[in-house]
Parts: C-alpha cells; structure tokens; sequence
C-alpha cells in the first residue's frame, strides 16, 4: 500500500511540474511545512547496567557458532539440495559449523544425566565409607591454615556466584520489562506512521497549494492588459536602470513627507494650549506636484505594444487553456493521493494497535508465570548461597585455635553440616537447572546468531545474504530496471539517513514509474522555445517603435516643475518651527493640569524625522531628474532602432523563470523532503533492533547464562565445601584403654554412622 501511495504520489508531483507555464521575474514559493517531532526518535535502548553481562554472552554464542556468512551458504546448499541425507555430510557440516554449539549442547546433556549420579554415588560414600571423611589420625598443626585457604577460596566461588544470581534476578525481571517496551515501541511507531502519513498529505497540499498560486500570478501576467502594463513598465526599468523607478519613489517620499509635516502640524496646534500657543507655527514648505513618469513615459509607445501583443493573443490564449487544464488535473491526482494515503493506512495503523493490545492482554498472565519460574531459579542459587554464607560465618565464629580434631564446638559442626547441606541442594538442583539453561541456550544462541546480529549490524552486512539465501530478493517486490536493482540494505539506510521516499525507493528508475525528471528538463526549454515564437513577432518587430518617445513635452515640463518645487524648498523655516515646537512642548509641560505634551511630543518627533528626509531628497531629486531625462533620451534613441528585442526577450525568460522555479521547488521537495522516511527506518530499528534483539533476546539470553555462571562457580564450590567441612564437622569417636605403643598416648578408633570402625581392618 505505501509503495503504491508514493508511486501516485511522485506521479502527481511529476506531472504538475510538466503542467506549469509561466511566471514573472523575482517568484518565489514558500516552504512546504516544517518537519514533524516523532516519538521512536527518542527511543533509546537502557541495559540497565546489564551490558557487560550481555557481550559476555554474546561473546561467548559466538565462539561456539560460526559466522553468518558461512551459514548462509549451508542454507543455500541445503535449498539447492546439496546436503542430502548421506550421514557423512550432515557430520561434516555440524563439525565445519556447529561444533562448538554441538559441543555444548552434549556436555549439557551429559550433565543432566551424570551429575545426579556422581551425587548419588557421592552420597553413598559419604553416608557408608570412611575413605569420603576419615580424621586424621593424629593432630595436624597446618588444620587452621588449610581451613583459611579453603575458606577464602570458597568465600571467593560464592562471591562469585553471587553476582551470576544478581543478574539471574535482573535478567528475570528485563524479561518482562522486554514485554511493555516492545507494545510501548509499537505503539509510538504505529502513532510515528500516522504522522508521517499525515505529514506528507500536507506536503502535497503545500504543492498544490503553490501550482495555484503560480497559477493565479499568471494568469494576472497574461492577462492582455496587464501584460501590455508589465511590457510597459519594464521597457522603462531596463531601459533607464531603474533610475525612473527610483526617482518615482523619492518623488512619492517628498509628496508623503510634506503630508506628514501638514498633519503633524495640524494635531500639534490642537493640543498646543492657547496660553502656550498664541500665534500658529507654520513652516513654508511647497506642494509637490503628484506625477507618474512611467505612465508619461509609456503614453507613446502603449500602442506599439498593443499592436505587437495582436500576435501573441493565440499562444497567451494556449497558455491559459493549457493552465486550466493542469489545474483539473492536478487537483484529482492530489485528491487521490490524499484518499490513497489515509484510507490505505490509518485502518491499518488502528487495527494492529489493536491487535497487539490485544497479545499483550493474552501474553502478560503467562509472563507472571514465566516471572515465577524465573524467580524459583534464582531462589534455589540463593539458597545455596545462603547456606555457604552461613556456613562460612559459623565457621569463622566456632573455629578454635586449638589444631586437635577432636575439640570443635558446636558452631563448628553446624558450619559443616551447612556445608554438606548446601551440596545436597547441589546435587538435586543443579541438573534441572542444567535442564533449563541448555533448552535456552539452544534458541536463544541460535537466533541471537543468525538473526539479531545480521538485523542489527549497523552497516546491514549480511541482511541482503540472509534474505537472498531464502530467495527472498527485496528488488523482486520493487522491481527496478536493470541495472538499477536496490538491495533492502540500501533502502534501511537511505531512510536512516532521513532520504524522501523518491530517493531512497529510487522511484526514478522503478519499472512501474516511467516519468523522468530529464524529461521534465526538456519540457522547460520546449516551453520557453514556445514563449519564444509565439512572442516571435515582439521579439522582431522594430518599426512599430520607430515613433516611440519617451520624454514627452509634458513629462518634461513635470520632471521640471518638481526640481523647481525642490530647489525651493525651505529648510531654514522647518527647522524655526521645529524648534518653536521643542520650547512649547517645554512651556505646556511646565503648566499644571496639561495632558497633551505626549500629542505634542509626537508631532514634534515626526517633524525631526521629516527634516532629515527632506534634507536628503532636496539634493538627491534634482540631480535625479536630470539623470532620469538623460537615460529616457538615450532610451528613445534605443527603442527607435531596437525596438523591444532585448525588453521582450527579457520578459519572456522571467515569464519561463517561473516554470524552472516550480520545477526546482517540486523537484527539491520529491527528492529531499516529501516522506521523509526516518519512521520506517525507526520501526525497523526500534522493533527489530531495540525491541526484539535488546530488550528480548539479550534478556533472554542473560537469563540462561547467568544460571550457567551459577552452575559454573557451584561446582568448584561443591568441592571446596565439601574439603571445609571435613575441618568443621565432628566425628564420633570410640576410645579404648590400650595406649601407643610408640607415643604413649591413648589409641583413637573412630566409627561412622555405620558403626564401621578403623580397626576392624587391622
């Protein structure tokens, strides 16, 4: 649907640049609407301190498992049919890729199966051999020092495994965290699609909008009139420099500025008090004759140009019919994109919100349970643990310094008895963990290694290969022309670096979209050749201007009159009443009860400023006029010889000036700002990337590495706790009368809980 939507809409764009014709010199468009602020912008990804954990495990999935790349060609060969059901080759396969995940997986396997037995057998030994728990014989000096090694070093494991429990309970939690984030994620990206969509409906409006005001100016240039006042006007600007158009202005200035001076009078000796004001103040300044030099100046050579424009009435009257055609045009293809765009997308957007809603809703009393479970696991670690750490206390509290065997307290024997209980738990508990990290471990290593880590390298390597791979070409959906073919990876990175959707989907070259913009290029010269013959005839004809006077008697004597009215004019009497004013501004201020000094005040303001510009146009205007008449003359002379060759050829490249705008401001905003396509690229990034791969499956497998961190470190810790509490725990000990022969010391036999006793071997 959104293909389709972009493809009307670059049509429409297209074709409303091929319609234009005309505009004036110095036409501008405004901007289309400023961008708006999406909400998967500021998605960002937190591990919540838990990123040393996930490279760990992610470091360690991929020393067991084989680069993408080489899996990409197993699934090849395998859809090719290469790697059939010989045995051999399925052995070489697993061993060229999967034989550290084999690996593994086996040695998880055989510890479910074996370690339930060593602890059995273990359990046997202890319970009815004395080899597990024999006592030395005799006093051994280096008792406290062995128990402070093997209790630093157990103290150490369950450090440790401490931290491996720590990150089971983070990891349980960030599992559920995955499950709001993602429905969070989704929703934002659904709202950023609406936007977006919205957006580019106003950025169609926008070029719309512009075409009809192109349109409007014209109309208003081609009307014949007008375009016969506009020839006027700018024979006269070309011709003098715009010299007329500048001494018109000064002219029109003066006229304003002796206005301003009268009122500004007028309302002064109305607020003057009469006590203040006895006599009026009146400064001598001129009436400026009103005057129009361009109309004058055109009066002889308006029906020259009335004459030639006969000519151009047939391409003037194409061009409007030509216009009105384009508008009705341009105006369905708008609607129809707008209709494509809202109809095709918001149900849609409203309807996967929804549905995910909806899972969420039918996913989240599981999670509870899921979280349950997850909790259970770091509840047997953390009993075991507690265990150990509780031995380790009782064993530094009820140790004594005495090295005999026999003297332990009773502190002493619960620390070992704690021991041997935290390797019960052990022994019963550690292959069902064994069982749940290796069933994690299988999906979650596999999808982190051939799904995340392709979807979310930044430079999208292997993305293209791994759809490729399945026959799944994103080109055969876009289909361009050879030689032109686009990659999914090329597209997620244009839109990532915030292309229009013309240029990141490369509509120029798709086989379904046949407009060209060089073809636009060549309909700008094919008009203006149009411009130019149709107004052929006004570009030629010379001597329907062989008359043609630009100075007038009657012009002269005006252009005359003002220099005269100028020179005249009375500086010295504005600048007496101006300081009359200042002195009854200060008088009315000084009497009590006056309100009107700020009237006053201001009038004499607008006096001060109306000095300095007459100061300035009482030299300016009579050196002006005598320029103006200087270039009219020489204009005269030209027009006389030329005609309006270089005028006409002027009017019409900025009539054709307009069509090259709106063509460089459709073209611009095609290829730079209609559909913008960052939110597709968010909804890749925050769904596939953030959402899935950082939020779930680093969760995920934090969760079963964490627990193999624990299996690891409780291993070593079996034993070392076992050795400690060979030194914690008592022994039951039976005595007999006969001593050592050799030391004199009275023989210790000791029995186990069997009554087997060490000298019955004897």
């Amino acid at each position: 649907m959104k293909l389709r939507v972009w493809l009307y809409l670059s049509v429409w764009g297209a074709l409303c640049v091929w319609m234009v014709v005309g505009a004036n010199g110095g036409f501008t468009l405004p901007p289309g609407p400023p961008s708006p602020d999406y909400k998967a912008d500021d998605v960002k990804y937190e591990d919540g301190g838990m990123g040393p954990l996930y490279n760990f495990a992610r470091k360690f999935i991929n020393m067991c498992l084989s680069d993408i790349k080489d899996v990409i060609e197993v699934i090849k060969d395998a859809i090719k049919g290469k790697i059939g059901s010989n045995v051999q080759d399925i052995l070489q396969m697993v061993r060229s890729n999967f034989l550290g995940f084999s690996i593994s997986v086996v040695v998880g396997l055989l510890f479910i199966v074996i370690f339930p037995i060593v602890g059995c057998c273990f359990c046997c030994c202890r319970v009815a051999c004395k080899a597990c728990c024999a006592q030395p014989d005799e006093e051994d000096p280096s008792v406290s020092c062995k128990k402070a090694i093997y209790g630093t070093i157990l103290f150490v494991i369950v450090a440790f495994t401490a931290a491996g429990n720590i990150c089971v309970y983070v990891s349980n939690d960030r599992i559920s965290l995955a499950l709001t984030e993602i429905v969070d994620n989704v929703d934002k990206n659904l709202d950023d699609i609406k936007l977006f969509m919205d957006h580019s409906s106003k950025q169609v409006d926008s070029i719309k909008t512009n075409f009809q005001t192109a349109k409007t100016e014209l109309d208003n240039h081609l009307d014949a009139t007008k375009l016969s006042e506009a020839l006027q006007k700018k024979a006269i600007s070309l011709l003098t420099g715009g010299a007329v158009d500048h001494l018109q202005t000064d002219i029109d200035d003066v006229r304003s500025t002796v206005t301003n001076v009268n009122t500004a009078m007028n309302d002064f000796q109305a607020a003057c008090p009469s006590a203040v004001c006895s006599s009026p103040i009146s400064p001598n300044l001129p009436t400026i004759p009103s005057i129009d030099i361009s109309n004058q100046a055109t009066t002889s050579i308006k029906t020259a140009i009335d004459t030639v424009l006969v000519s151009t009435s047939g391409a003037i009257s194409a061009a409007k019919t030509q216009l009105n055609s384009a508008d009705t045009k341009i105006g369905n293809l708008v609607d129809n994109t707008k209709d494509a765009i809202q109809k095709g997308d918001v149900v849609n957007i409203k309807d996967t919100k929804t549905m995910v809603k909806n899972q969420k809703d039918f996913i989240t009393p599981y999670d509870k349970y899921r979280w349950y479970a997850g909790i259970g696991c770091g509840g047997i670690v953390s009993l075991i643990l507690a265990l150990y750490c509780c031995g380790i206390c009782c064993g530094c509290c009820g140790g004594r310094s005495v090295n005999d065997p026999l003297e332990k307290g009773c502190v002493s024997n619960c620390a070992g008895r704690l021991m041997i209980g935290s390797l019960v738990f052990i022994f019963v508990f550690c292959p069902m963990l064994m069982l749940i990290t290796t069933l994690m471990y299988i999906p979650g290593a596999m999808f982190e290694r051939y799904v995340c880590q392709p979807f979310t390298d930044p430079n999208l390597e292997f993305l293209d290969e791994l759809m490729d791979s399945f026959e799944m070409n994103f080109d055969n959906i876009v289909k361009h022309e050879p030689g032109h073919e686009m990659s999914l990876k090329s597209f997620l990175g244009n839109c990532k670096n915030n292309m229009a959707i013309y240029k990141a989907l490369d509509l120029e070259h798709l086989t379904l979209f046949s407009f060209k913009f060089s073809d636009l290029e060549n309909e700008v010269q094919n008009i203006m050749n149009h411009m130019n013959s149709g107004m052929g005839s006004m570009l030629n004809d010379k001597t329907a201007f062989g008359s043609a006077n630009l100075l007038p008697a009657g012009l002269v004597t005006d252009l005359d009159g003002v220099k005269t009215k100028m020179s005249s004019l009375d500086l010295t009497s504005l600048n007496n009443a101006i300081q009359q004013m200042e002195a009854a501004v200060t008088a009315a201020g000084a009497l009590p009860g006056t309100s009107s000094t700020a009237t006053m005040q201001t009038s004499l303001n607008t006096l001060k400023t109306a000095k300095t510009q007459l100061t300035r146009l009482k030299t300016d205007i009579p050196t002006a006029v005598y320029n103006v008449k200087q270039q009219l003359t020489d204009a005269t002379t030209n027009m006389q010889s030329n005609g309006m060759t270089n005028i006409a050829q002027s009017f019409v490249n900025d009539t054709v000036n307009i069509i090259d705008v709106y063509f460089k401001d459709v073209k611009g905003k095609l290829h730079n700002e209609i559909g913008q396509c960052q939110p597709l690229w968010n909804l890749y990034n925050s769904i596939i990337k953030i959402s899935l791969c950082q939020y779930i499956v680093d969760a995920f497998n934090g969760f079963w590495f964490s627990i193999g961190w624990c299996i690891f470190f409780l291993l070593p810790g079996a034993v070392v706790g076992t050795k400690l509490s060979n030194f914690l725990r008592d022994v039951k000990y039976v005595y007999d009368n006969n001593h050592d022969a050799e030391s004199g010391k009275s023989k210790r036999t000791k029995k186990n809980q069997v009554d087997h006793r060490d000298d019955d071997d004897e």
